[in-house]
C-alpha cells in the first residue's frame, strides 16, 4: 500500500513540474505549445491525466509519436500537445 501512495505522490508531483516546467493552463488543463522538450511515459501519462498503459497503446498504434532510447519511450511536449487536443501532426 505504501508503494500505491508513493508513486502517487511521484506522478501529482511530476504533474506539477510538467505544468511549471512545459506549460501553461488552459481552462484547468496543461497546454505543452511552445517548446520542444521531451518527456517519458510516465510525465505524458501525468500531465495529460491517465495511465501509462494509454500512452503505451498510443505509441503502438501510431497515434502519438514518440522516439525509442533504450527501454524508453521519449515523448515530444509538441507531440503530446496535438494529441491531447486532436489535432493531426501532418
Amino acid at each position: 500500500m505504501v508503494r500505491v501512495l508513493d508513486a502517487l505522490q511521484e506522478a501529482a508531483a511530476r504533474a506539477d513540474v510538467a505544468r511549471s516546467v512545459h506549460g501553461t493552463s488552459r481552462g484547468g488543463e496543461v497546454t505543452l505549445s511552445g517548446r520542444q522538450e521531451f518527456l517519458t511515459v510516465a510525465e505524458a501519462a501525468a500531465v495529460r491525466g491517465c495511465s501509462t498503459r494509454a500512452i503505451t497503446k498510443a505509441i503502438a498504434s501510431g497515434r502519438l509519436p514518440a522516439e525509442r532510447h533504450g527501454h524508453s519511450w521519449w515523448i515530444g511536449a509538441a507531440d503530446l500537445d496535438q494529441y491531447r487536443y486532436g489535432r493531426s501532426r501532418a
